[in-house]
Parts: structure tokens; sequence; C-alpha cells
């Protein structure tokens, strides 16, 4: 349920009410994420969504900072746990491997898939940001309860 009471089920719902959550309580997500976009494909498990890169996400060269690049990362594994119907998480270990750089004003698709879940409490997942013919993949470890 929503706090306005509205019951949320899919996969989808459960992505956007935790992206509206996270933009409220998180000053960093309101300001980074605010125009990022759960899109339509997000099922259990799978979280997709979009964002366009604004000035505020870049480093000094005109592509995407790091920092911005991790808080993507940390956000996109909780949006992943939301369509599951969890509603806490914590990020325990991040491994992230720049392949390339997505520059400002590109649309990064960014689609994260849970890939096993140990003891009901360590998510494994996979993560890729795609933008245009740049191509970012991540893969890391997230701490959830359940």
């Amino acid at each position: 349920m929503t706090e306005a009471g509205d019951i949320v089920d899919t996969p989808q719902q459960l992505a956007v009410a935790h992206h509206a959550k996270s933009l409220a309580a998180s000053p960093i997500y309101g300001f980074l994420l605010q125009n990022l976009h759960v899109l339509p494909a997000t099922e259990i498990g799978q979280s997709i969504s979009s964002l366009v890169l604004e000035p505020h996400h870049l480093n000094s060269k005109g592509s995407i900072h790091g920092s911005v690049s991790a808080a993507i990362v940390d956000w996109a594994s909780g949006n992943a746990l939301a369509t599951m119907g969890s509603h806490s998480g914590l990020s325990v270990d991040m491994h992230v491997t720049f392949l390339n750089t997505c520059k400002g004003g590109e649309k990064m698709i960014i689609k994260v898939s849970s890939l096993e879940v140990h003891c009901k409490s360590i998510l494994v997942y996979s993560l890729k940001l795609i933008s245009g013919y740049h191509r970012q993949e991540r893969q890391q470890n997230g701490f959830y309860s359940s």
C-alpha cells in the first residue's frame, strides 16, 4: 500500500512507489534522480528505468561523474528489491567496472536484474547502464532485509 492507501501490487507499481519514496527520503536521490523514469518493462526481480544526463550529473570532461554512477547503482539495486516486495535494503559491497562513458544529454537505460538470493538476506545482481553506443556494465552484491 502507498501512503495514500492505494494498493500496489505489480512490480512496476512497486518500483515507481520505491522511486517516489527514495526521492522524498534522500536529498542526494532527490537531486540526482528527479527526472528518472521507471519503465513499463519492469518485472519481479528486475527494474528498468531511464535518465537523461544533465549538467549536474557530469564531471569536468562532460561525461557522467563516477559518484553519479555509484548513486545510480545503489538506487537501482534497491529498486529491484522493491519489485520483489522488499521495503528496505543496504548496499554492502559494490564493484564498478567502467567500460566506457556516457555524455551529457544522452538518455541512459538502467537495467538491474537479480541473479540469486542467499539466505534471504544477500542479493547478487547485475546492472547495466546503456546509452547510445556507450555501454557500462557493473556487477555487485547488495544486502536487504525481507
